[in-house]
Formats: structure tokens, C-alpha cells, sequence
């Protein structure tokens, strides 16, 4: 029959062609024909397309492939207002058939009219559930092509945010409820470091940077599971470690270097495991003679005692007497006590810290005890103390030390859950003894927080207005054991002066950390300087304190508590001023910020002079033997031994920058006194490894660091600089080797694999697996580092190395 054919039928076609645009047909809306044409542009929408600029939707015509991704680009982004239609979802299903139709222009007009007019009943949307599956899955294709074919090689990592006016080429359905976490490494905030010498994968986060020099600055850093904040030591240190490694990345002769550090580091694993006992460590009554017992309980009483006051001497003195009467009983809470206080007087006895090993095991014995879950029974004074006294001994004996931070929060619940933040005044009527004990111990408790929350580069999570605790009288312990007991003026030093005097800086302290550390600060150089004359003005009054208590006739204010005070005040310095001074060391900041440069170059000489008091820049006057805060240092005491090096590392570049921004024809002149630092940093730290350190690479920077400045005093290019580095290097090993090896020979001479329990719970079994020396390369390849995934689910047996730095 020869009719006019039906508008169902699939052969019709159209007598004119159509001059509307595809939306405003689609909708059935009067098309005005521009473009935008009105309607479009009422609804902020960009997409306003003609047939005859594409391919036509109800055409046989292909597009091409450009035109095809142009229009998904355009068809994808979603409008800001949908004014002129029902619903965003009817409009955003009509560029769904539009985008369809223009990406897959091989379906013939007959199967487009077909499923049209199947679902025209069901689906507003003028397009079937397959299509939109269909769709979805050539957008997600477009995604992975255009990339490759709009961008040009990868960039390196960038600080700078998205481009919000880029093209959104996100699908139409909704994101997972539960997306997996960001890669850090893929976004600007983020900037991956060398990870061959840290041995781990390390970011640079500038997430909350500083609000003038933000692109200089790093606010965190990612670095073995764990986020530091800028009072950290390393944190912005790492990319001056980057710099000085560079010369060496394209060096094959550093496979040497690296197989000699992994060979350093099994035999470190070694030696730990060897000093480590295994867990948990049962509470004995096990004690060294009264002699050598005696000693160590006066070389923690002039030591830390002096400072963070725990104790009350007299009665302890009492209790430790009462241990060795003969058929005693004593309660196991003294047992702990003694024990702790023998391992913190450990660290001080002798220069080599020959009883290391004794200490872990009395560290190790209290933490089994004190971990028992009996927590209601021991509610009172004493598990306090003893709680205070093994962070301490952890710090300084080098057990978890780097985990400390997380303990003292517990420590600071346990004391507000026994109500040491409220003052005693306000409570219950107590003795002055008992009242003044509160007191002490809480004060301790703070000067603690503040003190790991400014190594760790975390916050104290506290604040001034937690507690209303007064700071202890100034009463010597013995005015204690009386009945009404009158305080002494300030102008008289006792055992409590220099914890008094500390605390009255405590605020300042308190809010520095938290401006350095604080989620979401924005610093700014104004109130850096604020905070330096601040924290100058209280480093006068402590001075002049100490200056009094030194005049007065028999004074015991220990040369310990003396020199730590300065130490402490010096890290405040630094903390503040290092972010200014990496930023100074760029040519455009070095007026703005050369005040941070100069506090920062002082407080690293003071520091080194604590730290090592025969230094060459000290005059003869000045100089003295060993002390109580340079042993510690010495010998491994974590929050002594990180702030040393960070003084020689930044007196490096120091000497760095001072020779790359002086241009003369003839040789730079530099302080003889920064040079020296750096030659007795390097023989200090290979003596620290003699003394049982077991990280080298404290050792192999400070000595690469050292070749580096040499190298640029001698104007080496880079090939000779690399050469320079590597041979720095394998010299540090060659020293270092022989020492670690040693220590393991005294331990294989007491059957040392029979002692060693290749459990998994101890940890021995990777252990003695690297003792193969079968993983050298892999650990320290750059090129195969991967982004610390927060997810990952570590394998039975798994034991971080908490003893590295």
C-alpha cells in the first residue's frame, strides 16, 4: 500500500531540517535560535547545540573522535541553576541521551526510535537503563583517554590547588559511600622525598602552610605511619637532606654505599633484639649490688630529679633502705619505683653506658607491671610517680622512645581522673605533705606533655583553662616531713626552684607549641616575632633567677638543671625560627627573614656547646670535662640526641648558603667557628655508635654534609661533588662497621642464637632474616618507593623499629 508513512515507523524522515536547538526541540520549547539561545542561557546551561554544528542526533552520520570528547566535556559539566526546567535530574537524563547518541554514532536511527519509543511510558528521560550503563561506561573511558591526550609529560608534584575552571568530567552516578583514601602522592599538597637513607617512604605536607612563605614552608611531614608537625625535628630538614643527596641519584657507585648501610642496619636489628628482653618481662626482685645500686640512685637525684620533680626523696630513701634488710617484703610498686629510678641513673654512670642493656630490662619489667589491666586498685600517688618515671626512662634509655607522646596521654587522663588538675585547696582538707605532692607531680605531669608534644610535632591537647593547679610552694623536701610547714622566698633556691621557675614559662611554651602544631594555623612572621620577644623576655627572668640562686651562700643548684634550662629554651628558639630561616635561604627572602637566620645560627652553637663542652669555639675558660646533659646526649638520649644533630645539620646549611650566594673572585670567607662544629659533629657521632647507638645514619649525613660544604669550598661541579658524597659515605661506614660488628661478636660469644627467640612475638625470626643481607637494594631504591597507604594491614609478627630515628 502506498501511503503516507506513520510517525511510528522507523523509516520517516523529516521534510525540513530542524533549526532549533537539541534541547529546546527535545523540550519542546520556542528556540530564538542563538547561542546561547535564550532558554539556555536562562538556565545557565552551556550545552546549547545544533544539529547542524554535529552530527545530527537522529542522523547516520559519525562524528569525529574530537568532536565526540568535545561534546561529552561540554554535555558533563553540570549547570549551576536549572531555572527554566522541572528537575536537575530530567535535565541532567537529557545530556545523558544527547552524550549517548553523540559517542556512539554508529547506532542507526531505526534502534535509537525503538527504544525510544519503548520506554517513552517509563522513562521521562528519553533513554533506556542500558544506554545510561552504556554511557557511563565510555565516560569512564573518556576519563582515562583525555589525560593522556590534552597533558603533555608528567609533572613532579606540585603545592599549588586543582583548577576550578578544568573541565568536570565526573560520571552522572554518585561516589562509593566509602571511597578509598587519597594517594598522597597524587595530590599538590604532597610532595614525596628520597627515601634511601630514612629507609622510608617520606611526604612533605604543606596542607596549612605558614600564610606568607606557605610554597617554602612544609607544615607536616609523613614519615613511618606517623604525621609530625613543624616543632618536629626532621620535618623541615628533609628537603635540605634531599639537596645535599642529589648529586648522588644517578651515581651507580652508590649501590655500595647502600649495601654497606643495609649491612649496618641488620646488624643494628641484631644488637637491639640482643638488648631486648622478651615480652611480656615478669617483675623480679633481681637488683645490682648496694654499692653500684647506691651510685645510680645519686646519679639520677643530681639528674633528672633536680628538674622534674617526682619524688619525695626522704620517704624513697626510706623505702629503698627497707629492700635490703634481710627477709623484707617489699611491695612490688617499690620494686618498680627502684627499678626506674636505677635505669634513668644508668644513663649517666659511666660515658660508655655499660649498663644499657640492665636498664631495657628494668624499663621492660615496669612496663609489664605497670600494664597490668588492675587499674582500680591503683588509683593512688605512687602508680603516678612510677607511670612519670618510666616515660622518663623510656625517653632517655631509648625504649619506644619515639612513641612516648601517646603514653603521656594516658598519663595526663590518669592524672586528671585523680583529680590533680583541681587544686588542693579546693578539695577535701589534706596535709601540706600530701597537698604539695599533688602539686609537684601535676606540674611534672605538664612540663612532660608540652616537652613530648614539641618533639613529637604534635599538640598537647591541653590548654590553660583544663586546671586550676597552682605550682608548688617553694619548700625543700625535708620542711615536708613538719607539721606546718612555711615556704621559702623566691630569692632562696631549693629542690623545687627550677620546676617553679620552668612553670612560670609553661604558658608561653604551651602556646608556642600549639601555633607550630595546631590543625589549621596560619602563622605569620609578626607573631613569630611576637612570640621571640616573649620567649626572650622569660629566658632573661630565668637567667637572672639562676644568676641570684648562684650568689647565695651553699647554693645546690646542680650544673644539670642549669644547663638543661638553657637546652630547653634554645629548642624554643629554634622550633620557632627554623620554618623563617629555610625560607631565608632563598634569594628573595634573605632580608625579610635574615633575623631568623641569625637566632637560628645562635641557638645551634649554644646547643652544641650543652652538648659538647670541650668544643674548640668555647675559650679554655669556658671549656670543662663531660657533663651529666652531654652524656645523655652521647649516649643516645632521644630528646639530647635529635636536637644535636639538628644543630650540626643546620650549621651545615649555614656554611651551604653562605657559599652559594657570595659571588667574588676570590675564596669565600666563613666562620671558622661553623667549620669546626662540623669536623667535631663528625667524631662525635662515630664515638656515640662506640657508646652503643646503633643508627648510622646520624653519622653517614653528618659526615656527607661535612664533604658537601668541603666540596662546594673547593667549587666542585656536581659529577666531582657525587664522588666527594660516595666516598664520604663508604669512609663513615668503614668506621661504623667494624664497631657494630664487634658489639655483635660479644653477643655470639654467649651463644647468641640459642638466645635469641625466633618467635614471631619477639621479632627475632626477621631478625635473623636479615642477617642474609638479602634485601640490600630493595629497601633503599628510590625508584620503587611507594605512598604510605593508611590502610595497610601489616602481616603476623610485624614489629616497627621504634628505636630508629
Amino acid at each position: 500500500m502506498d501511503g503516507p508513512v506513520g510517525p511510528s515507523e522507523p523509516g520517516r524522515r523529516r521534510r525540513r531540517p530542524a533549526i532549533s536547538c537539541v534541547l529546546c526541540r527535545r523540550r519542546k520549547l520556542r528556540c530564538d535560535r542563538q547561542k546561547p539561545c535564550s532558554n539556555c542561557a536562562r538556565s545557565r546551561n552551556g550545552t546549547c547545540i545544533y544539529e547542524d554544528g554535529l552530527s545530527p542526533v537522529h542522523g547516520k552520520g559519525n562524528a569525529t573522535a574530537s568532536g565526540s570528547v568535545a561534546a561529552a566535556e561540554q554535555l558533563v559539566t553540570p549547570p549551576d541553576s536549572d531555572a527554566c526546567y522541572n528537575s536537575p535530574s530530567t535535565i541532567r537524563a537529557d545530556r545523558v541521551a544527547n552524550l549517548t547518541e553523540l559517542i556512539s554514532p554508529g547506532r542507526s536511527s531505526h534502534e535509537s526510535a525503538t527504544a525510544r519509543s519503548e520506554n517513552e511510558s517509563t522513562l521521562p528521560y528519553h533513554a533506556t537503563v542500558a544506554e545510561i550503563e552504556s554511557l557511563r561506561r565510555r565516560i569512564r573511558q573518556l576519563e582515562k583517554d583525555l589525560p593522556t591526550s590534552t597533558r603533555g609529560p608528567a609533572q613532579s608534584h606540585s603545592a599549588h590547588p586543582p583548577n576550578p575552571a578544568a573541565p568536570n568530567l565526573a560520571p552522572p552516578n554518585p561516589a562509593p559511600p566509602n571511597p578509598a583514601p587519597p594517594n598522597p602522592a597524587s595530590t599538590g599538597k604532597y610532595t614525596e622525598l628520597d627515601s634511601r637513607f630514612i629507609g622510608n617512604p617520606t611526604y612533605i605536607v604543606r596542607d596549612t602552610p605558614l600564610s606568607d612563605i606557605g610554597h617554602l614552608v612544609p607544615s607536616s611531614i609523613i614519615h613511618k605511619q606517623r604525621m609530625c608537625g613543624q616543632s618536629y625535628w626532621m620535618t623541615c630538614m628533609f628537603s635540605h637532606i634531599q639537596e645535599i643527596l642529589d648529586p648522588t641519584r644517578p651515581r651507580p657507585e652508590m649501590s655500595k654505599v647502600f649495601h654497606g648501610l643495609q649491612r649496618c642496619k641488620s646488624l643494628a636489628r641484631v644488637i637491639k633484639a640482643h638488648r631486648r628482653p622478651p615480652w611480656p618481662t615478669p617483675l623480679t626482685l633481681d637488683l645490682p649490688s648496694k654499692d653500684l645500686a647506691d651510685e645510680l640512685v645519686n646519679c639520677y637525684l643530681r639528674t633528672s630529679e633536680s628538674v622534674y620533680r617526682v619524688l619525695h626523696v626522704p620517704s624513697f630513701r626510706r623505702d629503698y633502705e627497707e629492700l635490703w634488710m634481710p627477709g623484707s617484703s617489699p611491695d612490688k610498686s617499690v620494686v618498680v619505683q627502684v627499678k626506674l629510678v636505677l635505669a634513668l641513673g644508668a644513663a649517666v654512670y659511666d660515658e660508655q653506658f655499660s649498663l644499657r642493656a640492665s636498664a631495657i630490662r628494668w624499663v621492660y619489667e615496669s612496663n609489664t607491671w605497670l600494664a597490668d589491666p588492675a587499674y582500680k586498685s591503683r588509683l593512688n600517688i605512687r602508680h603516678l610517680q612510677n607511670m612519670i618515671l618510666l616515660l622518663l626512662a623510656q625517653e632517655t634509655v631509648c625504649v619506644k622512645a619515639d612513641m612516648v607522646w601517646i603514653s603521656a596521654g594516658s598519663l595526663l587522663r590518669m592524672a586528671m581522673f585523680m583529680g590533680l588538675h583541681r587544686d588542693p585547696a579546693r578539695l577535701l582538707k589534706v596535709s601540706t605533705r600530701a597537698a604539695e605532692m599533688r602539686r609537684r607531680l601535676w606540674n611534672t605531669i605538664l612540663e612532660i606533655s608540652v616537652q613530648l608534644s614539641m618533639r613529637a610535632g604534635q599538640t598537647p591537647l591541653l590548654s590553660l583553662d583544663d586546671f586550676d593547679t597552682a605550682p608548688p610552694d617553694n619548700f625543700n623536701d625535708e620542711q615536708l616531713s613538719s607539721d606546718e610547714p612555711v615556704p621559702k622566698p623566691d630569692s632562696e633556691f631549693t629542690q623545687v626552684s627550677i620546676a617553679r621557675a620552668m612553670r612560670k614559662t609553661l604558658p608561653l611554651r604551651l602556646a608556642i607549641v600549639k601555633y607550630l602544631n595546631g590543625l589549621g594555623s596560619s602563622a605569620t612572621y609578626e607573631e613569630t616575632l611576637r612570640y621571640d620577644t616573649e620567649l626572650r623576655a622569660a629566658t632573661r627572668t630565668l637567667h637572672h633567677s639562676m644568676e641570684i640562686w648562684k650568689s647565695n651562700v651553699g647554693n645546690s643548684l646542680s650544673h644539670y638543671a642549669e644547663k638543661l634550662v638553657i637546652f630547653i629554651m634554645n629548642r624554643y628558639f629554634l622550633a620557632l625560627h627554623i620554618p623563617f630561616f629555610n625560607a631565608a635561604t632563598h634569594e628573595n627572602n634573605r632580608t625579610a627573614y635574615a633575623y631568623s637566620r641569625k637566632v637560628v645560627v645562635e641557638a645551634t652553637l649554644k646547643t652544641w656547646c650543652l652538648i659538647f663542652p670541650q668544643s674548640s669555639i668555647l675559650s679554655e675558660h669556658d671549656k670543662t670535662t663531660p657533663n651529666d646533659l652531654a652524656q645523655l646526649a652521647l649516649n643516645g638520649a632521644r630528646f639530647f640526641y635529635t636536637t644535636a644533630f639538628q644543630a650540626v645539620f643546620y650549621i651545615a646549611i649555614e656554611l651551604k648558603t653562605q657559599l652559594k650566594e657570595e659571588v667574588s673572585l676570590g675564596p669565600v670567607p666563613l666562620r671558622k667557628d661553623l667549620l669546626s662544629v662540623l669536623q667535631e659533629a663528625k667524631e662525635w657521632s662515630i664515638v656515640s655508635v662506640r657508646n652503643g647507638e646503633t643508627n648510622i645514619r646520624g653519622c653517614l649525613l653528618t659526615a656527607m654534609a661535612t664533604a658537601y660544604v668541603d666540596g662546594l669550598m673547593r667549587g666542585l661541579n656536581t659529577e666531582e661533588l657525587a664522588l666527594v658524597l660516595i666516598k664520604a659515605a663508604e669512609e663513615t661506614e668503614e668506621q661504623c662497621l667494624p664497631i657494630l660488628e664487634s658489639m655483635v661478636a660479644e653477643f655470639q660469644a654467649y651463644d647468641m642464637p640459642d638466645s635469641l627467640d625466633p618467635s614471631p612475638e619477639s621479632g627475632c625470626s626477621q631478625v635473623l632474616e636479615d642477617w642474609k643481607f638479602s634485601m640490600v637494594d630493595t629497601l633503599f631504591d628510590f625508584g620503587s618507593a611507594q605512598p604510605i597507604d593508611w590502610t595497610t594491614q601489616f602481616e603476623p609478627g610485624y614489629q616497627p623499629d621504634f628505636d630508629s630515628y
